[in-house]
């Protein structure tokens, strides 16, 4: 599980599904056309969208200065694409900035910075922009868009206060006057508690009646009420508008805009579910396509992608029992020669060796000899296996699983390997050709060959006068004694048959 702090911006149309529901072609060109707008400037601002269900976007940015940036820019292009358009073809977007840690999980961004972002977004009126506290400590300074405090909310499904800031700036009084009215109710509702609590400390302690307690509760709910004028006259000292009057108008652009919300939120919901659905029909697909196998390899890759998955404690009871056949771990490798292993375990391991190297020769890895030595030519070849047959396994290991892995591919799954002074053509190791006047070098490269010179003739070499050739040794005669011949002693010899004089 991934963790990152990233700058979240979600943006959503206003009144989408109402307009879907009068002209749903008009509505799809004029969202295609804008999402042009959207998209592009997300691009550039160096950001990505990893959201998007019906007219809604959610981005992820590296920084919030470029975050907050895009969506000034996306409102300010919109806008001038709205004003040359009647009022009832214009659409208009919300946009929320949030910066905070999320969760990435096969290119998808979780957690409670994005669902802050998507609260914050609901906040913001149509063609502006809202920001949270944190975003709007980094920009501080470093933007020429105006952002004004809009006060502390109380979002849906958030059990924290979100401070806000607005842009344009008067935009910003009615998402003030909100937050006061939450502040107020918290404050009466604190007062009713304490009244609450006085009155059963009263009767609980001193047994007082009741009228006297309903009595207390009615002056303290007084005095509650007598503090919202004097916030109305403190927000007025501070320059904001009053709260405008009722009229038909207002209650019915409200009423639309609480529907449209419910419609909003009624359309997430089920693209959430569908969503959910497209998850478990994949999971379903990987889940058939690894059942059938006896590798607890492949297994554990169906509960490394889906650890919470409907088949995890399943998968789990297949690798223990596929484990449990081979005797052996998968995270232990063991290969020919280790001092662990006794005589019987190196037979054992010579033979399989043997079996596996013959079973990656069949499929055109070549891993050398077939001797049974697992070297550097057959973990090559096992690496080769892997890498072209797109397998995630182990390079190194000989076991019973990567021998009936091996054996499942029928023909060839390694290219061939060529030498350097041969190509591959169509499946074949060719002859490489040189042109006329080169020639093929040890690297395989046809090079120019050296010019060669003509060796001199060389004359007889005369003796010298002063070294004259030694003469030759008379041989002695067999039987012959050095110093004479016909003594007696040789005459003797020859006598007797044994040294001829």
């Amino acid at each position: 599980m991934e963790r990152r702090l990233v700058a979240i911006l979600d943006a959503d149309a206003v009144g989408y599904s109402r307009w879907m529901g009068v002209d749903e072609e008009a509505a799809f060109a004029a969202l295609s056309e804008r999402r042009e707008i959207i998209d592009s400037t997300i691009v550039e601002r160096c950001g990505r969208i990893f959201g998007s269900a019906g007219d809604s976007v959610v981005a992820e940015f590296p920084s919030s200065v470029e975050a907050t940036r895009c969506a000034v820019e996306i409102q300010i292009e919109l806008g001038k694409l709205n004003e040359d358009l009647p009022e009832d073809e214009r659409m208009v977007f919300r946009i929320g900035v949030n910066f905070g840690d999320v969760i990435a999980e096969n290119g998808d961004l979780l957690g409670d910075g994005v669902n802050v972002a998507a609260r914050i977004e609901g906040l913001a009126p149509a063609g502006g922009v809202c920001i949270s506290r944190q975003v709007a400590e980094q920009i501080s300074g470093k933007l020429q868009a105006a952002f004004v405090r809009a006060g502390s909310h109380r979002l849906k499904n958030i059990d924290r206060p979100i401070e806000v800031w607005c842009w344009p700036p008067e935009c910003a009084g009615v998402l003030r006057r909100s937050a006061v009215s939450w502040r107020r109710a918290a404050a009466l509702g604190v007062l009713v508690a304490a009244a609450a609590l006085g009155a059963a400390y009263v009767v609980f302690n001193t047994g007082k009646d009741m009228p006297s307690l309903i009595g207390l509760g009615i002056a303290m709910k007084e005095a509650a009420n007598a503090r919202l004028p004097v916030d109305e006259e403190r927000q007025a000292a501070q320059g904001e508008r009053g709260r405008p009057e009722a009229d038909p108008a207002a209650a019915d652009k409200g009423r639309r805009r609480t529907e449209e919300q419910k419609r909003l939120e009624e359309l997430r919901k089920v693209t959430a579910m569908q969503e959910k659905a497209n998850n478990l029909a994949a999971e379903i697909a990987y889940w058939n396509s690894v059942k059938d196998s006896t590798n607890p390899t492949l297994l554990q890759s169906y509960l490394d992608r889906f650890p919470a998955g409907i088949y995890a404690t399943l998968a789990g009871h297949m690798i223990e029992q596929a484990r449990s056949r081979t005797g052996q771990d998968l995270k232990t490798v063991r290969v020919p020669g280790d001092p662990a292993d006794g005589a019987a375990a190196r037979q054992g391991n010579a033979v399989l060796t043997r079996k596996l190297q013959s079973a990656l020769y069949d499929v055109g890895c070549r891993p050398g000899h077939i001797d049974g030595k697992w070297g550097w030519q057959s973990r090559k070849a096992l690496e080769n296996f892997a890498k072209f047959a797109k397998l995630d396994m182990p390079r190194d290991a000989v076991s019973y699983e990567t021998l009936e892995l091996v054996r499942r591919y029928k023909g060839r799954v390694c290219p061939p390997q060529c030498s350097v002074r041969h190509t591959l053509r169509n499946g074949r190791c060719v002859a490489k050709k040189c042109p006329k006047g080169r020639v093929m070098a040890v690297s395989g490269v046809c090079v120019v060959p050296p010019k060669r010179t003509p060796k001199a003739q060389r004359g007889p070499i005369p003796r010298k006068a002063h070294n004259p050739p030694k003469p030759r040794r008379k041989a002695r005669r067999r039987g012959v004694p050095f110093g004479g011949t016909g003594t007696q002693d040789c005459d003797f010899l020859a006598d007797v048959g044994q040294a001829p004089c």
